[in-house]
């Protein structure tokens, strides 16, 4: 790769850093302005173009919000496939749960 092009992957992958902490502050910022009780454990990207993925401390429970913060919703996430739907939020779930049991097997 010529220096050229590695400074305009750099300067894309910088960007879009800059782009995601951004994004992640703002829906801070607006979730704690509207629903302070709420005890945000991570916000992190969903598997969904421009909607982060929020996970609550108290039930590890999965909520989306939009990109700017303005709008919230619960439920499961799919991905459409030609073999069938795929539940991507239980996906999560489980890998959350192998994470938790694997830290428990290491306590003993």
């Amino acid at each position: 790769m010529t220096r050229t092009k590695s400074r305009v992957a750099l300067a894309t992958t910088l960007a879009c850093a800059t782009i995601a902490w951004t994004d992640e502050a703002t829906v801070m910022r607006k979730l704690s302005q509207a629903a302070p009780h709420l005890n945000v454990a991570s916000v992190s990207a969903s598997p969904v173009r421009g909607i982060h993925e929020i996970e609550i401390k108290e039930d590890l429970s999965r909520l989306y919000i939009t990109r700017d913060g303005n709008y919230l919703f619960a439920g499961d996430v799919y991905a459409v496939s030609p073999s069938g739907l795929v539940n991507l939020t239980e996906e999560r779930r489980e890998e959350q749960r192998r994470e938790s049991l694997a830290a428990l097997a290491t306590r003993t």
